[in-house]
């Protein structure tokens, strides 16, 4: 989550009517986002401080507290002892992470849930709920046009998630490649 576009895209679907999906995170888990925001992605504080408000803003239910009695229950190894915990606390049935190394099958024992590299899961919401999925990402785009001044398209989009999610990038790409799926503002508008 800790990058703007895929984050864009998850909190985007996370709002759709049609998909099943509430996204949890803990104190420690936006910290460690800021983190990797202000590190590794180079962002300036003050704007991962903006994401850090706008996450606990839009999405207030989300945050995941009183985790930390669970805690002895996961052996997974301290960088992802907290995100198991967070999912027994709110009794989750997927954990969405880059970091699968965190979360070997024997370690799970006390969760029955399972843990999907983004790129997957998305890939599977968009099996599920296709029409959606690319109603939204042209929903993306178009505010992404609206707020640019200039045409953003579908395929934008989906470029700027491929170094995130390039299995899903990929797959929509082919699937959108030649046609103009998304509605123009006047027919959004009419």
């Amino acid at each position: 989550m800790a990058d703007q576009a895929l984050a864009r895209l998850v909190l985007t679907l996370a709002r759709a009517v049609e998909v099943p999906f509430k996204p949890l995170w803990s104190k420690r888990t936006l910290k460690d986002i800021y983190q990797i925001q202000t590190g590794n992605l180079g962002w300036e504080p003050r704007r991962a401080r903006a994401f850090r408000a706008a996450l606990s803003d839009q999405f207030p239910a989300s945050r995941i507290s009183g985790y930390e009695r669970y805690l002895p229950q996961c052996h997974n190894g301290e960088a992802g002892r907290h995100v198991l915990a967070c999912a027994l606390a709110a009794r989750a049935d997927k954990i969405v992470t880059y970091n699968l190394h965190n979360f070997c099958a024997e370690q799970l024992a006390p969760w029955r849930g399972r843990v999907l590299h983004p790129d997957d899961y998305l890939l599977e919401l968009y099996h599920l709920f296709p029409e959606c999925v690319l109603r939204e990402l042209c929903a993306l785009a178009q505010n992404a046009s609206e707020t640019l001044g200039s045409k953003v398209t579908i395929e934008h989009e989906l470029a700027a998630l491929a170094p995130y999610i390039p299995d899903f990038a990929r797959t929509l790409i082919a699937a959108v490649r030649g046609d103009d799926i998304c509605p123009s503002s006047e027919q959004l508008a009419g």
